[in-house]
């Protein structure tokens, strides 16, 4: 507002208004009076210099960031070539970043540099409660953000894709119960204790368990994200635990884990359930190795047997157990 309470907006119109009366006033003077004057000799016309046609700058690409969870996990890796060749597909520039293992603090310290570098929006794995806030104060900026993965529900993202969560810990339930028997001890892991999507696993998992008597479980422990100090934490867990029958990890790294472990330990009874495709799980299976480990998905791999065949995406699982590398 100006001194006299007229807004700038209102002072751009009346100076544009101003601008379009003049040329119109112009245009409707009284022509000049006519002064007889010799006629000018003729002269030739200037030639027109020649111009080069304008160059057009282009535009600059849109830029988005990917900020992931743990950037040093496979599952993660997975994400992020997903993400750099979709930059390549739409003409975009993708920067995908995120700390090595499980951080929320330094994985928010990244997303906000972004906000305040103002890129054109942001995707973001958000697997804490701390996110809501974060997304809406970047959102309150300006700032375009979809989450991936890891929802943020009760924040103002755009968009979220993921699996349903609470579905995938149903149908690792009901494999179990299928594989193990309707008794028996499961020891459970994760990686991030208490990360909301991993609760929501658990949850559906639960759910379905407990409507067996027979089953008893003990955890979820936290056995980390990284690869050694989960090999670590099931083998804690699984020798100390002779009865257990089964195990139920909620991340990508402890399936791999678990099974390394029943492997070393010679526990081929031993039930090993959980998500994810990682490349040592995969030779597990096609060293013929007994446990099941659907990737989010129904699937006995050891035997290449679908339990329910219900996601296609466990065929390709099923056929890299029988040999085919591409899994087709």
């Amino acid at each position: 507002m100006t001194g006299n309470g007229i807004s700038k907006r209102s002072l751009l119109g009346i100076a544009l208004n101003a601008i379009v009366v003049i040329a119109f006033l112009a245009g409707c003077a009284a022509p000049a009076t006519e002064v007889a004057t010799e006629a000018p000799e003729a002269t030739e016309p200037p030639e027109a210099e020649a111009t080069e046609p304008p160059v057009t700058e282009p535009a600059e690409p849109l830029e988005f960031a990917v900020v992931l969870q743990a950037i040093g996990i496979p599952f993660f890796s997975a994400l992020e070539r997903g993400a750099i060749q979709a930059g390549h597909d739409f003409g975009v520039h993708v920067e995908v970043v995120g700390p090595p293992l499980h951080d929320p603090e330094r994985q928010i310290a990244m997303f906000e540099a972004y906000v305040q570098r103002g890129v054109d929006g942001i995707v973001v794995g958000a697997p804490v409660p701390v996110w809501d806030t974060t997304i809406n104060a970047a959102i309150d900026q300006g700032m375009i953000v979809l989450t991936t993965n890891s929802d943020a529900p009760d924040s103002r993202r755009i968009a979220g894709w993921q699996q349903d969560f609470e579905d995938t810990g149903r149908i690792m339930g009901q494999t179990l119960v299928e594989l193990m028997g309707e008794e028996g001890v499961v020891g459970m892991g994760w990686c991030v204790s208490g990360a909301v999507p991993l609760v929501r696993r658990l949850d559906g998992f639960s759910e379905v368990i407990s409507q067996y008597p027979g089953i008893t479980t003990i955890g979820p422990i936290d056995v980390g994200d990284d690869a050694s100090r989960a090999y670590e934490g099931w083998s804690t867990l699984i020798s100390t635990n002779p009865e257990m029958t089964g195990t139920f990890g909620l991340c990508a790294t402890d399936p791999q884990a678990a099974g390394e472990v029943a492997q070393d330990l010679a526990r081929d009874d031993l039930i090993v359930i959980g998500y994810d495709l990682q490349p040592v799980t995969l030779e597990l299976i096609r060293d013929g190795w007994p446990g099941a480990l659907p990737p989010g998905l129904p699937a006995h791999h050891g035997s290449g047997q679908l339990l329910p065949e219900r996601y296609s995406a466990a065929r390709g699982a099923c056929a890299y157990a029988h040999g085919d590398r591409d899994g087709r």
